[in-house]
């Protein structure tokens, strides 16, 4: 900006300095100066336009992609000022254009929402404008790439998340500081799945969604505006644009036969273009398609009746394709492609080389014939099809083509490659194949082709290469179409880790670190061994002890996504998990991670810790903090209509009893109620002998009583059949064994077991495991799981009450444990992340310990001749044995980081995005470079002992080694965890020390 007004007040000088001068000069001298005068104005009028190209413009931040404008584009100012009006509103923050016609399309949201962005009053409310195109097929993996697509918008950097619900979390985060809120363009959602992860991010921006499912809008309590059929003016013109000597009559009736559709519309104007321009009858071309309109059914179009729109998209396409001749199926052709993907146009020849011979020139001239019968849409060098079109396409070629076409396009593909006699080697592909580096797996699955998908999906050329150009996304995308058991570990595996598995400066550092993240399973040796071989002649960093970072092997998926949980719930069957928020509940399967189902709150926000599911899993019973008691069937995940209302605020719920049938809560006075949940009714008051603090189903209507000097027995009738004093600090829920014969008790003392079949002996205290916040039975009762303050599960052995295994979890408290019918561990920690193990890959022996150290911002001579710190933005050095000073100088900003060369003679202080190198004898800057452009924020930094590199940490988590001399990185590797110092402690040896613990690296040079 300072540039830009230097130059704009250079030109007006430099304008008015010759308008002075030829006024003179012409006040002064004869007619030969008018030459001359003639000059200098065109002079002046050059530097005036440059300093108007140099005048600033409105700085537009954001990093939106959105669709080109469309030729011929037809306002439609009554809903486009609609859209404007509700952004700018401040009302709701989410608008919706959709249609009233469920599954419709071509109806022109996208093209709206696209014209809408370039209105200067949304450009000036919202600097930051985001875009993202959903699509019907996307789900999984690939939606969480989008979502990391607009991440990348954001920040320049582009992670890995393989989770949708993480990465919509994290974009969330990053749009939260953002002034003023950003506006987030999702374009052609379909389903609550696709839209949920942009739900969570949009807390903390404007949301425009576009969709063809009306309720989408209604369930995410967004403004919705309805995007139907143009009306009658809008229509003419765009069916008329471009044609003169289309008569009045046949206008009228092609508008009635398309229905005034803008798809079928555009489609209309362009095949009649076409024979404008070829020469052909106008007139007799539009009687022929009316003709062809009215053939397939009523004369006037119903937009509303689907199977109309389907005959109107045929009969419209047809005209367009049929003025192709024979090379219609050429257009067919191009229904392989995936939904709402730009396709290069050499890809585009490859297919039609092996279908029809056609040269790259003949390819190139039937692409653009495409583009101006509106059957493709053309950016650059690539083209795209409507979704509309595309499943007419997909339609008229029918499954056995589709397959054929798939596999014609992959043969041709593979004759430019090697040919080895076995698979082909599709790791081989060149850079510049990016299309099929992205696509391939979607085309040997369209071929029918598993076998060789299953292979490819997970040989260790492909996954490399394809993480290194693509990142770990692409490469799970992959391994989510294949059932093998190595793809099904690798994609855990990357679930875990692919956060730090994002391709950086240097590509080779992802495949360095993936080799050294891999668990150590026979089964990844391969592919550990190929990418060690790979990075053998690069600079690289290797732990030489094990990461401390490392996901521990039990992990199986983490699950985010509510601001607070406290509870969570699997199904008997294991069939789904609830998690339980102050937000709501939301409802995930297990075995992949999908988020199922979001249930909000009801009415008032939940008071989530008190919540309790029925023992067959049919009823979820929570409270509000309004004081009502609300149960849902969890079948359906309606609220039933019975409801308790205890008349005071938070109400405790103790847990399901008689089978189901009853609810226990805590009542006033230290009391339990039980309510019979059919009729909503109080049934009977307990008693305890002091204040409850819990409650459990013993069967038969007998209940189990925690209270704050033991523990009793009551039968159906209330009466204390069996107790147990114990004193005690503070406890947990109690548990149950599935078998009935254990109860347990988690508490700050250790693990309280009682005997139910022999209540007479008193229960048992053991203190393997001390300050419990939960506990859970595996199937069976066999084994039992208990959670601590610190994060770590301990698992035991119930035949003899003794530990066995631990997992190290969640860096706070475990806050709730769970266990499915098959085995699968579920915990709770106090970050509301949901952790799933496999306890059959638990450690065995002592748990571990944790440690962490912080450094301070300081650097001295080697010789101890001065010290150095930064006291805000400033520098000072001292005398380190008097402390008397020795210099001060002020810095371009705040420093976070110094170190001073092994021989003394230059300090090195970051300062935001640079490196500054200070000379220590006069204490002046003598060299600066600027560090990786996402890094706002230094941790450490120090030199290599012969003082050739510099090592720095940052809060992007990431090791760098650089060339001290230039700031060039020369190896990197991202640890997960926020890091905190690093240090040379050899020629070629650094550790590094994080939030995860201590690392242990080895620096490799270049060998080759």
């Amino acid at each position: 900006m300072a540039v830009q007004r230097q130059a704009w007040v250079a030109g007006v000088v430099t304008v008015v300095s010759i308008g002075v001068a030829v006024t003179v000069n012409l006040l002064t001298s004869g007619w030969s100066w008018l030459v001359f005068a003639v000059l200098a104005l065109l002079a002046g009028v050059w530097v005036a336009l440059e300093v108007w190209r140099a005048a600033p413009r409105r700085e537009v931040r954001g990093g939106a992609v959105v669709p080109a404008g469309v030729d011929g584009f037809v306002p439609r100012p009554e809903l486009t000022d609609q859209i404007v009006r509700a952004l700018l509103s401040g009302g709701k923050g989410r608008v919706g254009i959709t249609t009233t016609l469920a599954g419709a399309g071509g109806f022109g949201k996208t093209t709206l929402a696209a014209w809408v962005l370039r209105v200067p009053e949304v450009e000036e409310a919202f600097p930051d404008r985001y875009w993202v195109t959903v699509g019907q097929e996307m789900r999984g993996a690939a939606l969480a790439d989008a979502v990391n697509d607009v991440i990348g918008q954001v920040t320049g950097n582009r992670p890995g998340f393989t989770s949708p619900e993480q990465a919509g979390l994290h974009l969330g985060v990053l749009l939260a500081d953002r002034r003023p809120a950003p506006l987030l363009v999702v374009d052609d959602v379909w389903t609550t799945e696709q839209l949920r992860p942009f739900l969570d991010a949009a807390r903390s921006c404007t949301l425009l969604v576009t969709t063809r499912v009306p309720d989408l809008l209604a369930a995410a309590d967004a403004q919705a505006i309805r995007v139907d059929q143009m009306n009658p003016t809008q229509a003419r013109d765009l069916l008329g644009d471009g044609l003169a000597g289309l008569s009045d009559d046949l206008r009228e009736r092609l508008l009635d036969s398309t229905g005034r559709w803008p798809l079928a519309l555009r489609l209309a104007n362009s095949a009649l273009r076409r024979t404008a321009r070829d020469g052909g009858d106008l007139a007799e071309a539009a009687e022929r398609l009316v003709r062809r309109l009215d053939d397939l059914g009523p004369t006037a179009l119903d937009v509303a009746d689907p199977a109309g729109r389907e005959r109107t998209v045929a009969a419209t396409l047809e005209s367009s394709l049929g003025a192709l001749g024979d090379r219609r199926e050429r257009a067919l052709e191009l229904a392989i492609f995936p939904e709402d993907t730009e396709v290069p146009s050499d890809v585009v020849a490859q297919l039609w080389r092996a279908t029809a011979g056609l040269s790259p020139d003949d390819s190139e001239r039937l692409c653009q014939e495409l583009v101006e019968l509106s059957l493709v849409e053309r950016g650059g060098a690539k083209i795209r099809l409507h979704d509309v079109i595309r499943t007419y396409l997909r339609h008229e070629c029918g499954p056995d083509r589709l397959t054929s076409l798939h596999r014609g396009l992959l043969d041709q593909a593979a004759t430019a490659l090697p040919a080895p006699g076995g698979p082909v080697p599709w790791w081989t592909l060149p850079p510049s194949s990016g299309y099929l580096w992205r696509w391939l797996s979607y085309h040997l699955n369209g071929a029918g082709r598993g076998a060789e998908l299953a292979e490819l999906a997970t040989t260790p050329g492909w996954v490399l290469g394809k993480l290194r150009r693509l990142g770990p996304v692409a490469v799970a995308e992959d391994l989510a179409l294949v059932a093998t058991d190595l793809a099904r570990e690798l994609a855990r595996v990357l679930d875990q880790i692919g956060h730090l598995l994002v391709p950086g400066e240097l590509d080779h550092a992802v495949v360095n670190a993936l080799a050294h993240r891999l668990p150590d399973f026979p089964a990844f040796d391969e592919l550990r061994t190929a990418a060690l071989a790979e990075v053998a002649d690069h600079p690289r960093l290797t732990p030489w002890r094990p990461l401390p970072d490392l996901p521990d092997p039990a992990l199986n998926r983490v699950l985010v996504g509510h601001d607070h949980v406290d509870r969570i719930f699997f199904a008997p069957d294991a069939t789904w998990l609830a998690t339980v928020g102050g937000d709501g509940i939301r409802v995930w399967r297990p075995s992949t991670g999908q988020l199922l189902r979001v249930v909000p709150a009801a009415g008032s926000r939940y008071y989530s810790s008190s919540c309790a599911l029925s023992r067959d899993g049919r009823t979820l019973a929570v409270s509000t903090l309004s004081g009502v008691i609300r149960f849902l069937d969890t079948t359906t995940w309606e609220y039933l209509d019975t409801r308790l209302d205890k008349g005071s605020h938070w109400p405790e719920v103790c847990g399901f009893v008689d089978d189901g049938r009853s609810l226990v809560t805590e009542g006033d006075k230290d009391r339990l109620v039980v309510w019979d949940v059919a009729s909503g009714r109080r049934s009977r008051v307990v008693k305890p002998k002091a204040t409850p603090r819990g409650c459990a189903d013993l069967g038969g209507g007998r209940v189990l009583v925690v209270h704050d000097e033991g523990l009793e027995v009551r039968d159906p009738d209330g009466a204390v059949v069996a107790s147990a004093p114990t004193s005690w600090g503070s406890v947990g829920q109690p548990v149950v064994s599935p078998d009935r014969r254990w109860a347990v008790v988690p508490s700050e003392d250790g693990l309280l077991v009682w005997d139910l079949a022999n209540t007479d002996h008193p229960p048992i205290t053991r203190h393997d495991h001390v300050n419990l916040s939960a506990a859970a039975f595996f199937p069976g009762g066999g084994r039992l799981a208990t959670g601590d303050d610190t994060g770590l599960i301990v698992l035991w052995d119930t035949a003899g009450w003794r530990p066995v295994a631990w997992i190290p979890t969640h860096a706070g408290e475990v806050g709730d444990l769970a266990v499915s019918a098959d085995g699968v561990l579920a915990s709770l920690g106090s970050d509301s992340t949901v952790r799933l193990w496999n306890p059959d890959r638990a450690g065995e022996g002592d748990p571990p310990s944790r440690t962490s150290a912080i450094p301070d911002l300081c650097a001295a001579a080697p010789d101890g001749s001065w010290i150095a710190f930064g006291l805000g933005n400033r520098l000072h050095v001292a005398n380190p044995r008097t402390w008397a000073p020795l210099f001060t100088r002020d810095l371009p900003g705040e420093a976070d980081g110094m170190a001073a060369s092994p021989d003394g003679t230059r300090l090195v202080v970051a300062l935001g995005g640079t490196l500054h190198a200070v000379d220590a004898k006069t204490w002046e800057i003598d060299t600066a470079f600027d560090r990786a452009r996402w890094v706002e924020s230094l941790q450490d930094l120090v030199w290599s002992p012969d003082g050739t590199m510099l090592a720095t940490v940052a809060d992007d988590r990431v090791l760098r080694v650089h060339d001290s001399r230039d700031g060039r990185v020369l190896a990197e590797f991202r640890l997960d965890g926020q890091l905190k110092a690093v240090t040379w402690v050899a020629a070629d040896r650094l550790v590094v020390v994080g939030s995860r613990g201590v690392c242990w690296f080895a620096y490799t040079p270049r060998t080759a």
